[in-house]
């Protein structure tokens, strides 16, 4: 995709100027010219930090992580400040008065004086002779996500408000320049070896790659003014945004899920939109197909409202950032992922902002670079989704409505991104509401990025829509994984076919294990799961299936799932070879216990009798 760009030259990248991107503060009236109501939503965000004292950030908040693995305590102050600024950079630049500078200057002091913009869960880079457990007192800065913002955020304060900090100090932006130089553009210069570039190995890169590059891509190009460094780092920049473009297939289905997109897909939109307005348009790739595909994913894996697909650490809650969308969608020449967004847009209501303060040039993008357009009745909603390279399939009854069964299902393998051991798993909701769930991941801790990190029961395949054999469970790891995936769609079934075999490691003694889920809309929809398998020797086979609903046990042969008062579905299975027991299972997780309530419900169907082989056949209708 950006191989196009490479080598950058002095003719595709001009010097530093006058922005281009938006209009920097001094331009009055395009920022008076905002709509009323934005200008009065970034104003009340401004001012809320008038007069604060900033939090301080104390060793012993940073040490938490390494004393007790808790991460938020010291993510909570530092991010507090990177919100601040923020605000009172887009306060000031709407009202041009001055009363938002003092405060400004304040916080940019204190921020360019912390000892690292390097979040302690981050801190794990080889930077003291192999210690990689130590706070960063000592050697040449890090960047990692957050040390990345917080240099882009501060580069947007030097762009669009430079007379108003000359006016606080002269030398001002030069130390931004200097820390925004020593903290993040020198290093990244200086190394190759960084897991996240993607120069060093040939693996997959994920989300941190174009969520950082995009970062950097800000000072690289509106603070650094020597031309020889600034060519420097833009072909970096894109020489590692290429590995993670290389990461994807041409469905542009992404493992990490719809949240995660937000700093994947959508940074790499970020970096290429701001190349493109700051290089006047010869740096620009809007055609490339890998780059609609990647744009389409979370349209795809949208089930109604602000419900979303949420294998591995996706939630399944979530606010797509529509205003992004529509601008991704017009760009590519999309015209289903831009009326995603517009719908999303309307959705959201308020301020077209983003969703996180660090992807800051998102906020002024949604601002300035949304062209005007019709908010649409509703969101594409389109029949199927399927992603034949990351083998997901989404499918719902009918178009354009959550009306009914909807089911995505998925095969991959175990070495995913942000990965759960959950190859063949599925979801299913019906009406708009979940009926079979993945639980997704609660609040992370030092354990969640650990080698203890499959100790989580929400990581596990016993916790998921999956069968367990012999008590063994699926392991981690991309040799685990769905040998084949055949996704298939029409106007009477979509579906999904599984080779599961290699999921397992050998003490399940698995012979080979094939799992098909489909929706068909014969008549009256309903979702079929079937299994059919050959162990070495007779074992203990048994069906998990998570819900949010509880299962209510009638005859043999029959669970009812009650969703609401209008939706009641019936979940019907051999009662001759299959046995059903309930668990319940408490949430205490603060994360999960926001997407989900209290507990989920665990549905165990086990063979009455030991066996080498066999099949079931489960059928999932709606209830009478």
């Amino acid at each position: 995709m950006l191989e196009r760009f490479l080598p950058v030259t002095g003719a595709s990248l001009p010097p530093l100027g006058p922005l281009r991107y938006v209009p920097d503060g001094l331009n009055r009236g395009a920022w008076e010219g905002l709509p009323s109501d934005w200008k009065s939503a970034l104003l009340r965000k401004g001012i809320r930090w008038l007069g604060r004292a900033w939090p301080t950030l104390p060793a012993r908040r940073y040490l938490d992580f390494y004393r007790d693995g808790n991460r938020s305590r010291f993510e909570q102050l530092y991010f507090m400040r990177r919100s601040a600024l923020g605000d009172l950079v887009l306060a000031e630049c709407v009202e041009g008065e001055g009363r938002f500078t003092a405060d400004l200057a304040d916080l940019i002091w204190a921020v360019c004086e912390e000892t690292s913009w390097v979040v302690p869960a981050h801190n794990n880079h080889d930077r003291t002779g192999g210690r990689r457990d130590l706070p960063p007192f000592t050697g040449e800065p890090y960047v990692d996500l957050f040390s990345a913002e917080t240099s882009a955020t501060l580069a947007w304060a030097f762009s669009l408000l430079p007379q108003a900090l000359d006016r606080e100090s002269p030398g001002f932006r030069e130390r931004i320049r200097h820390e925004i130089r020593h903290r993040a553009l020198a290093p990244f210069l200086a190394h190759e070896d960084w897991g996240w570039m993607g120069l060093s190995h040939g693996d997959k890169v994920n989300n941190w790659n174009p969520w950082i590059l995009s970062n950097l891509l800000v000072p690289a190009l509106r603070v650094e003014d020597d031309p020889a460094q600034r060519l420097a780092l833009v072909g970096k920049i894109l020489r590692c945004l290429e590995r993670f473009c290389a990461g994807y297939d041409p469905d542009g289905g992404c493992d990490e899920g719809p949240g995660y997109w937000n700093a994947a897909a959508a940074s790499l939109f970020d970096a290429l939109d701001l190349l493109d307005a700051e290089s006047g348009g010869t740096l620009k790739v809007w055609g490339d197909p890998l780059l609609r595909a990647m744009g389409r994913f979370p349209m795809l894996m949208h089930l109604g409202a602000d419900q979303f697909v949420n294998f591995a650490d996706g939630q399944r809650q979530g606010r797509p950032d529509g205003a992004l969308l529509a601008r991704y969608g017009r760009c590519v020449g999309d015209a289903d992922l831009e009326r995603f967004g517009r719908w999303a847009l309307a959705d959201q209501g308020g301020l077209p902002v983003a969703w996180n303060w660090g992807h800051f040039q998102r906020s002024l993008g949604n601002l300035f670079r949304l062209e005007p357009g019709p908010v649409p009745p509703g969101p594409p909603l389109l029949r199927d989704g399927l992603l034949p390279d990351l083998q997901v399939l989404v499918a719902r009854e009918s178009a354009g409505t959550t009306r009914g069964f909807a089911l995505a299902a998925k095969g991959g393998h175990n070495g995913e991104s942000h990965n759960h051991n959950d190859v063949g798993s599925f979801i299913a909701y019906l009406d708009g509401k979940p009926l079979f769930v993945d639980a997704g991941v609660g609040e992370y801790t030092k354990q969640t990025f650990s080698s203890e990190r499959y100790s989580i029961w929400t990581m596990q395949s016993a916790w998921h829509n999956l069968p367990q054999i012999g008590g063994v469970d699926q392991a981690a790891g991309g040799t685990y994984k769905s040998a084949t995936a055949r996704l298939y769609q029409g106007d009477e079934e979509s579906g999904i076919e599984l080779d599961l075999t290699p999921a397992w490691p050998k003490e399940a003694g698995l012979e080979a294990w094939r799992r098909r889920l489909a929706l068909e809309r014969r008549g009256s929809s309903r979702v079929l799961l079937e299994d059919e398998w050959v162990l070495h020797q007779p074992r203990d086979v048994r069906l998990h299936l998570l819900s949010l609903a509880e299962p209510e046990l009638g005859q043999a042969g029959e669970v009812r799932y009650r969703l609401d008062t209008d939706s009641l579905a019936v979940l019907a299975y051999d009662g001759e070879l299959l046995e059903a027991t309930v668990e319940e299972k408490p949430l205490l997780d603060g994360n999960l216990r926001g997407a989900w309530g209290p507990r989920l419900w665990r549905l165990c169907l086990r063979l009455r009798r030991e066996a080498a082989s066999g099949s079931w056949k489960i059928v999932l209708r709606r209830g009478p």
